[in-house]
């Protein structure tokens, strides 16, 4: 291929990374430079997580099979393996690793191999950080066979000019985070930006205090977790869920979560950040806004107004609020608890919410 076509591949890249292009399609533009059958950018992660995986020329179920194959896992994929621990820009071609003998003792990896027919790569790092490898690569088929000397020559022009788009999108997601921190430092939100695990990117002052405090939320590792077992399990598949929402199952990303105990209760609301389409999702991020579940005291007459309860859904809404279990609500007002649960019902299809958690936190707004 000649310099103004490679060229032509390079200018794709940079307008991938400012949206004003697709990085599917400078990837194809790279395979077919190389006369390869597949484009590839994958991030990598610790603990053999694959955070964004972009393949051309597969099946389209391909990138999900990789991952059910374990192929980012290093003890499963040599590819994976030596190509994290080699010097960003290095170019490795099929002679560096040991794909017939991952595929014989991980033969689901060999199944995924054989079966999308790409025996052979040549791949870069593009970046190595304390969190993320980003590759870069083309696979080829059993017929195209391993890189010629002239298809490496045109695979290393391009792979500078790939490495320095990824850097700008990383950059201008990076950007974007500043910016929202700002806006909720301003607004005196207690908010940590997370990606897909838990690890937090960016917490305002609010958000600082809260974790000082040692109450129900707090950092291990650099990653948000809650004190107790119980409620730090519900806080992880939040944030999974919000990094990862199953739109095609209809699943609800957002989740609000009540943790802790008496008077250190947090309302923990983890919202998924809107994606773009042209991103690569290097790091999902989730927003979790914390709240103190101790609301103040809100006058009866505004719960009255706001959802047309009667005083006695009011008045066993703000002991909700309060903490009250509904065992001590019914013992309180001496009625059975099946009284004290249809109230709830109602007073949860007034408020237009489906949980309790949910309405700690519409009352708390109203404080």
């Amino acid at each position: 291929m000649g310099d103004t076509a490679l060229a032509a591949v390079i200018v794709s890249f940079e307008s991938a990374a400012l949206g004003a292009g697709s990085w599917i399609t400078a990837l194809e533009g790279l395979a077919s430079a190389t006369g390869s059958k597949t484009g590839e950018l994958i991030g990598l992660g610790s603990d053999a997580a694959v955070p964004f995986n972009l393949f051309t020329g597969l099946a389209p179920e391909a990138p999900a099979e990789f991952l059910a194959a374990n192929g980012g896992d290093i003890r499963v994929n040599s590819r994976v393996r030596v190509g994290g621990r080699a010097p960003e820009l290095t170019i490795l071609d099929e002679s560096a690793f040991t794909t017939e003998a991952d595929g014989r003792r991980f033969t689901a990896y060999g199944d995924w191999i054989r079966r999308h027919d790409v025996p052979f790569i040549c791949l870069s790092p593009l970046i190595h950080n304390e969190n993320l490898t980003v590759g870069l690569s083309v696979g080829r088929s059993r017929r195209q066979g391993n890189i010629t000397d002239e298809q490496k020559r045109a695979y290393a022009l391009m792979a500078p000019h790939v490495r320095a788009a990824v850097r700008t999108q990383m950059s201008l997601e990076s950007h974007g985070e500043r910016l929202l921190a700002g806006a909720l430092e301003s607004a005196e939100i207690a908010a940590f930006v997370c990606d897909a695990a838990a690890g937090v990117r960016l917490m305002t002052g609010k958000a600082e205090a809260v974790v000082a405090a040692g109450c129900a939320l707090g950092l291990r590792g650099g990653r948000l977790r809650a004190r107790r077992d119980a409620d730090d399990r519900a806080l992880q598949l939040a944030l999974q869920r919000a990094a990862a929402p199953d739109r095609r199952a209809g699943q609800v990303a957002q989740s609000i979560l009540v943790l802790g105990q008496g008077a250190e209760r947090l309302v923990v609301q983890v919202d998924p950040l809107p994606a773009t389409d042209w991103g690569l999702a290097i790091a999902p991020k989730v927003l979790v806004v914390v709240r103190s579940a101790s609301t103040r005291a809100v006058p009866m007459h505004v719960l009255l107004e706001a959802y047309d309860f009667t005083p006695t859904e009011a008045a066993i809404a703000l002991d909700l609020a309060a903490g009250r279990s509904r065992e001590a609500i019914a013992a309180a007002r001496r009625v059975s608890l099946a009284t004290v649960r249809q109230h709830i019902k109602a007073i949860l299809q007034k408020a237009g919410v489906s949980r309790e958690a949910e309405l700690v936190l519409a009352i708390k707004a109203l404080g």
